[in-house]
C-alpha cells in the first residue's frame, strides 16, 4: 500500500468525501423486475453482491388469521427458527385499501423454494359485493378494477417477514459482502442494474458456488447512489515550514478550489469515473470480499491510474459513508471487516505527514492499514 508520507508541502489539505445518498437492497430473484430504462436507476453507480443464510416458510404451518397470515420459519437443516409468526399486511390495489374482511377469502400457496407465499382471493359473490361497495366511487373501469383485484397475486417474501421481526426486536440485519463493483465500464456508461443483467463473470461464479458449495445461502444485491463532496482546510501550516514556494502553494490551493467548484456543479464523465474507481477500490480493500481480486491488498497506490486525479492534486484523505439503513439496522460484514451503522465511515490516507489528519479530526474512523 502506497501510503505516502510527505513533509509539510502545502498550507491546504483536502479530503474527498463520498456518501451514499440512497441505497436499496433486494433479492437477486427480483433483479429482472427493475426496468433498466427507468431514469432514476441511472443514479445507482456502485453495487455489492451479498448473501444471507437461506430461510424457508414451513408450508404445513401456513394459515390465514383475521389480520394476515401465520406460519413457522425454518432453516436449511429443517430447524424451526421462528414459531407462530403472524405477518400483518394491508391488501391494496390501485390505492384502494381493503380491510380485514377480505382475509376470510384469502387462499395461500407456497411452492419451491418455499421463500415466498402467494395470496389470492377466492372469487365468490360475497367478495364481489364487498368490492363493488369499495369501488363505487369509480366512475369508469370499475368492473376491470374488481377483476384485477380478484385476479391479482399478492406475494410475501420470507425476508420481508424477517426484516420486520428483526426491526421489532432491534436486531441487526446481517449480510455478507461477496463482491463489490461499479456500474461504469471503460467505454460504456450504464447503471448497476444494467451491469448486473449483462454477462457478469463474478456473479455467475457466485451462483454456481451457491448451487454446489454454499447451498444454504441466498443472494442479494445492494445498489448505492454515491455522491461526491470535497472538503478543504487551509492555513494549517506556517509558510516557513513548507517545502514549496509561496507561489506554488497558492496555485495548489486554487487548483483544489477549482476542483471543489466542479464537484459542486457537475463533474465530467471522466471525473465521475475517477471517483467511482476510488470509491470501489476503497470498499474492496476495506471488506476484502471473497470474489474480488483487484485492490484487495494494494490500496491506495500511486500506481493505480483509475484514480490518478486525486494523487495529482495531492488529496490527503478518502472517506466513504455507506448510508446504511437504521430501520431495520442493516449491517455488512466479511471475515476482514464490518460496517454496522450509517455513521460508519471507510477512511484512508492517500498522503500523510506529522500534522493531525482528517482521520484524527472526524468522529468515527474505520481504517485498515
Amino acid at each position: 500500500m502506497d501510503n505516502v508520507k510527505l513533509p509539510f508541502k502545502y498550507t491546504a489539505e483536502a479530503m474527498v468525501h463520498v456518501f451514499a445518498e440512497t441505497n436499496i437492497i433486494f433479492a437477486l430473484d427480483d433483479l429482472k423486475k427493475f426496468d433498466k430504462n427507468i431514469s432514476c436507476l441511472n443514479e445507482f453507480n456502485i453495487y455489492a453482491i451479498l448473501s444471507r443464510p437461506q430461510y424457508y416458510f414451513d408450508n404445513t404451518s401456513l394459515r390465514v388469521t383475521s389480520r394476515g397470515i401465520k406460519f413457522n420459519i425454518f432453516d436449511d437443516n429443517k430447524n424451526i427458527v421462528e414459531k407462530n409468526v403472524e405477518y400483518i399486511f394491508q391488501i391494496a390495489f390501485c390505492e384502494i385499501e381493503l380491510d380485514d374482511y377480505v382475509y376470510k377469502f384469502a387462499e395461500l400457496s407456497c411452492e419451491y423454494p418455499f421463500n415466498r407465499v402467494s395470496i389470492t382471493l377466492e372469487q365468490c359473490d360475497d367478495l364481489v359485493k364487498y368490492l363493488s361497495e369499495k369501488t363505487k366511487h369509480l366512475t369508469t373501469e370499475r368492473e376491470s378494477v374488481i377483476d384485477a383485484i380478484l385476479g391479482n397475486k399478492y406475494l410475501v417474501d420470507i425476508e420481508e417477514v424477517l426484516l420486520k421481526v428483526y426491526e421489532a426486536r432491534g436486531m441487526e440485519y446481517w449480510f455478507e459482502v461477496l463482491y463489490v463493483g461499479q456500474s461504469q465500464g471503460k467505454k460504456v456508461k450504464s447503471n448497476a442494474f444494467e451491469r448486473l443483467q449483462s454477462p457478469h463473470e463474478a456473479l455467475q461464479k457466485i451462483l454456481i458456488d451457491c448451487h454446489t458449495t454454499y447451498k444454504n445461502r441466498r443472494i442479494f444485491i445492494m445498489a448505492f447512489n454515491f455522491v461526491e463532496k470535497l472538503m478543504i482546510v487551509t492555513g494549517c501550516v506556517k509558510s516557513d515550514k513548507l517545502t514549496v514556494t509561496e507561489e506554488d502553494d497558492k496555485e495548489h490551493t486554487l487548483k483544489l478550489i477549482r476542483d471543489f467548484s466542479e464537484a459542486a456543479n457537475d463533474s465530467t464523465l471522466d471525473k465521475k469515473r475517477q471517483i467511482l474507481n476510488l470509491t470501489e477500490a476503497a470498499m474492496i480493500h476495506y471488506f476484502k470480499p471473497l470474489y474480488n481480486t483487484n485492490y484487495v491488498n494494494n490500496f491506495p497506490s500511486m500506481k493505480h491510474g483509475g484514480y490518478k486525479h486525486y494523487y495529482d492534486l495531492e488529496y490527503n484523505t478518502i472517506s466513504i459513508s455507506l448510508g446504511l439503513m437504521n430501520s431495520p439496522p442493516v449491517a455488512l460484514y466479511t471475515e476482514e471487516n464490518r460496517a454496522t451503522s450509517k455513521f460508519d465511515a471507510i477512511q484512508y490516507e492517500l498522503f500523510h505527514n506529522d500534522r493531525a489528519s482528517f482521520q484524527d479530526v472526524f468522529c468515527h474512523i474505520a481504517k485498515r492499514s
